[in-house]
């Protein structure tokens, strides 16, 4: 399973049987996002882990990008949604718009990529099916039916946040950040778009975050329920990984519980 942002790179080898990921490999700051410089990472991968060359059964392809937005079940069209993007992020050159279906909820995450990075991954995993990252995140969050929740995914330089209240899904942003100070900012902004109670509503933190950084203690300084979540239940972690927090890999166990 390969997961691809604009400044990261994971590939995990997954046990479907099991549910069970067995190994981990993580490439961060790998350049600007230009074609050059992620091809230049990806061949320095292929000559320390020539595995990643071979036939697997199945590949697993999710993208990380910010460029995305949800539409309803019953507005979308496809016909209409690179409209839909140039609209709200403007068209990138040469971009592939994508869509995935929420089916819990009736909605389409819609979403573009590089044709360049697209067409270069395929040519390496040819049997790869992609989808978008949000799109388990939010499969997994209705499917726990979660009533009010702010769920937060740190990645580096960007953290994603998700809004639930009252049952219903009330916001999926993609933010960047390069202080403390930039996260609780976003958070007490939406607090108060939301009229939400800091000491009653939980906060989720998950990914590249630790317990003892100054993130974290930022966060806790206006939220009474914050905690750390290790996300999907029915996939786990090989004992490979138990010198680890859980909620680092909290991305691809619900990618995993997806597939």
């Amino acid at each position: 399973m390969l997961q691809i942002g604009e400044q990261e790179l994971y590939i995990s080898l997954l046990h479907k049987k099991e549910q069970l990921v067995v190994g981990h490999l993580a490439v961060h700051h790998y350049g600007d996002w230009q074609e050059t410089s992620w091809t230049n990472a990806w061949k320095m991968l292929e000559e320390k882990y020539p595995w990643l060359m071979k036939t697997w059964n199945k590949v697993f392809i999710f993208y990380q990008h910010g460029d995305a937005t949800l539409i309803p079940a019953t507005w979308f069209q496809t016909w209409y949604k690179e409209k839909i993007m140039e609209t709200l992020f403007g068209l990138q050159h040469e971009a592939l718009v994508f869509s995935d279906l929420i089916p819990e909820a009736s909605i389409y995450n819609l979403y573009q990529i590089p044709r360049w990075l697209h067409g270069r991954v395929l040519r390496h995993f040819k049997t790869g099916e992609c989808w978008h990252q949000r799109t388990p995140e939010l499969r997994e969050l209705f499917q726990r039916k979660v009533e009010e929740c702010i769920r937060v995914v740190f990645y580096p330089n960007r953290f994603v946040i998700t809004v639930f209240q009252g049952g219903e899904l009330k916001l999926g942003q993609t933010y960047s950040y390069t202080s403390p100070e930039d996260v609780t900012y976003q958070l007490l902004q939406l607090v108060r778009t939301f009229d939400m109670d800091t000491q009653a509503i939980p906060v989720q933190l998950q990914g590249m975050i630790d317990k003892s950084s100054g993130v974290y203690r930022e966060v806790e300084k206006y939220f009474l329920e914050v905690s750390c979540d290790a996300g999907a239940a029915d996939w786990h972690l090989s004992p490979y990984f138990k010198e680890y927090p859980s909620h680092y890999f909290t991305s691809v166990l619900t990618a995993a519980a997806c597939v």
